[in-house]
């Protein structure tokens, strides 16, 4: 994790974009993959200001984050799950698609944390 202390005077706290963008490069390396977590209206749950979520989302509807292996692509979309109060119903159809570095699908990750192979027919679960 980066621990250097950022100027919040400049666009997203680096000094400069040439800075931004090296920050950027060097997460990219560190991680072998990426994970999608993506979530979308639940049509079963209530018509109030939480209409189609159990919690009020914290987090935008769809992020991509960078992950070193599976293990940790299942602990982070179980942690995001958690912290944003989301249920089966609020998976979307990529939510939890482990990406390799050609944006090709190799995993996915389902809602209770289980780790399977990419495709669809005949998954395998992956030990982690």
């Amino acid at each position: 994790m980066n621990t250097q202390k950022l100027d919040t005077k400049t666009p997203h706290g680096y000094r400069s974009v040439r800075d931004c963008v090296a920050a950027t490069a060097a997460l990219c390396e560190a991680n072998k993959y990426t994970i999608v977590l993506a979530h979308g209206r639940n049509e079963d749950i209530g018509h109030d200001e939480r209409a189609g979520y159990w919690e009020v989302p914290v987090d935008p509807k769809r992020m991509v984050v960078g992950v070193a292996s599976f293990a940790e692509a299942s602990d982070v979309f179980r942690a995001w799950i958690e912290r944003n109060g989301l249920g089966g119903g609020n998976m979307v159809r990529e939510s939890g698609h482990i990406k390799d570095a050609d944006g090709r699908v190799v995993a996915e990750v389902s809602y209770n944390g289980r780790v399977w192979e990419a495709g669809q027919v005949g998954k395998k679960e992956v030990a982690l």
